[in-house]
């Protein structure tokens, strides 16, 4: 009877193999890597949809004010939506969860939230903004409150937006005030205009506040 010998991998062999596997391994992990920041993104914009309902109740709460983004009674804009029970708090060991916490923040800035809220807004009815869709509400951001607009006068490095989200171009996730929240690559810095109200409403849109 007739012993059959295994064959053997030669060194050459497996190096071709390992080569093989590392080449497939190179080319997978741009699409992994960009699968994962999808994922996050996704989940940051239901973190901020998330926001926005808890800020209708909020509008329907008290007079269809817009909350300060903070205030020495209540601090950050954060404090009353969970102190009324528009959002969970997700509280543990002083620190903001869950919906207040962007899956792509890789520094915690403060431990309210990885979102702030428009400096240039508050105290202003939602209802004075006829095209609340143009209006930016809430983003991505390091500090409660959120300056959209580096050039104005209300500039500071710590209350600027975040470009958090990789891609083709670095994007921040934001909550327009229509309740709806997108990825945006650049935001466009409207002129100061005045609510019917008579208040300063720093980088609205002229044509956010007429038909």
């Amino acid at each position: 009877m007739k012993k059959h010998s295994k064959k053997k991998f030669t060194l050459i062999e497996l190096l071709v193999v390992i080569a093989i596997i590392a080449i497939l391994v190179s080319m997978l992990m741009p699409a992994l890597g960009k699968a994962r920041n999808m994922a996050k993104m996704i989940t940051c914009t239901n973190n901020l949809k998330g926001i926005g309902t808890g800020m209708f109740q909020y509008f329907s709460s008290f007079d269809d004010y817009i909350p300060p983004f903070y205030s020495t009674s209540t601090g950050s804009w954060i404090k009353p939506m969970v102190d009324n029970n528009f959002l969970p708090s997700k509280l543990k060991d002083g620190v903001y969860y869950g919906v207040w916490r962007c899956p792509s923040e890789k520094k915690m800035y403060q431990t309210y939230s990885s979102y702030g809220l428009s400096a240039h807004i508050f105290k202003t009815k939602v209802t004075i903004y006829r095209k609340p869709s143009q209006v930016y509400f809430i983003a991505d951001c390091d500090d409660p409150s959120m300056n959209p607009w580096p050039m104005s006068s209300y500039d500071s490095s710590r209350y600027r937006y975040i470009y958090r989200h990789d891609g083709p171009l670095k994007g921040i996730v934001m909550l327009q005030l229509d309740g709806h929240a997108e990825k945006k690559n650049t935001l466009i810095r409207p002129t100061t205009v005045r609510t019917e109200e008579g208040s300063v409403a720093w980088g609205i849109p002229a044509s956010a506040l007429t038909d």
